[in-house]
């Protein structure tokens, strides 16, 4: 059974005066709670004294990041520590040696191309320009698009500007 008594104790003691020694003594008991929780709860060999430092210097640090944090259950805190550094420590350790390969990197981003000219050619070619855009806007999918053109322009035109408007199509949904 973990007494966490004397735990508490020098936590009301350390939040008054701050003082490094009775961190230090702080230290030392949260890491024979971690002990304790640690030769309970590993599953497999791992090493007892290693993974009760790590537990209490995670549980201690709390102390130094924020001045007014406090523990109502030190055990229960420590456990979880110690569940992290048995089980997500071991990830991080292996994650740090397997270096990668240098050929793997960040695609970079692809430069937005200036399409204008996609507009001012249909702008040209038909006096039905604005419906041209208005149906392409509207329309899901290029397929319902083509057929929505297919109304009023002749095929010959839609043929002849497919590139174009394939362009034209994949610019209003961006």
């Amino acid at each position: 059974m973990i007494n966490e008594t004397k735990y508490r104790t020098l936590q009301d003691i350390y939040l008054i005066s701050r003082s490094p020694d009775i961190l230090a003594e702080m230290y030392r008991e949260a890491k024979n709670i971690a002990h304790s929780i640690t030769v309970y709860k590993a599953k497999n060999k791992v090493n007892y004294e290693e993974t009760s430092h790590n537990s209490a210097i995670r549980f201690i640090e709390m102390y130094l990041k924020n001045p007014l944090w406090f523990s109502t259950s030190p055990a229960k805190r420590i456990g979880h520590d110690v569940l992290y550094c048995l089980y997500d420590y071991k990830q991080k350790k292996l994650d740090l040696e397997t270096p990668y390969p240098p050929n793997l990197s960040v695609p970079p981003r692809p430069i937005k191309e200036d399409t204008r000219w996609v507009i001012e050619e249909i702008e040209e070619d038909s006096p039905r320009w604005k419906e041209i855009l208005f149906d392409v806007y509207k329309a899901k999918t290029f397929k319902e698009a083509m057929l929505k053109l297919d109304t009023y322009l002749p095929r010959s035109w839609i043929y002849a500007h497919a590139k174009r408007l394939q362009i034209l199509y994949r610019n209003t949904r961006r």
